[in-house]
């Protein structure tokens, strides 16, 4: 059986793993679509080695991943 999990892709070499606005679009997206199956949301960023970000959980607006 399979199933969609989530996203992945990678940043460039020396460059932060944190979400840009573009995956925090995505994430917010991959939510409420994940939602509707009853699983979270799974992102993962690759770096340069050895930096990985991985983030899962729920996120219902852009606005609510980013600091105040």
């Amino acid at each position: 059986m399979l199933q969609y999990v989530g996203e992945w892709h990678s940043h460039p070499a020396h460059c932060p793993v944190v979400p840009s606005n573009d995956d925090l679009t995505a994430f917010s997206w991959l939510t409420e679509n994940m939602a509707s199956e009853g699983l979270p949301a799974v992102m993962m960023i690759v770096g340069g080695t050895p930096n990985i970000g991985c983030y899962i959980g729920e996120m219902r607006s852009v606005e609510s991943f980013l600091p105040l």
